[in-house]
């Protein structure tokens, strides 16, 4: 409270986080991608939110598709299923890598939420 009130001890702080090696790390699993931690956290694993869309992400054949055309569309429902599929891989996918960066210890949380079928940690757990 002194140092901000006084504005002073700037440098000093820069300089305790850039040597702080051991301190706590928070990143998001995107940037884990081939990096190992002592222990890892997953707090929201369990959890994953499927919300309606009018714009659907998907593959075809290879190629990265936008469907643009909306609910009122004939092959929308088609084209949802192929989009929530592919989204789902990629959570699971994203879950066994978080998973796998711990050196030591994984801790995971689950819990009976509305979201929680659609999770990458109870999709791994239940096959």
């Amino acid at each position: 409270r002194g140092q901000r009130e006084e504005r002073a001890g700037a440098t000093e702080r820069n300089r305790r986080i850039d040597s702080d090696a051991a301190a706590v790390q928070i990143m998001t699993v995107w940037v884990s991608k081939g990096l190992q931690y002592p222990v890892v956290y997953l707090p929201f694993a369990f959890n994953r939110n499927v919300g309606e869309r009018d714009l659907v992400l998907f593959h075809d054949q290879g190629t990265r598709c936008l469907h643009i055309g909306g609910n009122d569309s004939p092959d929308f429902a088609a084209v949802e299923k192929l989009g929530r599929a592919e989204t789902a891989s990629d959570d699971s996918r994203l879950t066994y890598v978080a998973l796998t960066r711990a050196q030591s210890q994984v801790v995971a949380w689950w819990s009976p939420a509305h979201g929680e079928p659609n999770g990458g940690l109870s999709r791994l757990l239940r096959g």
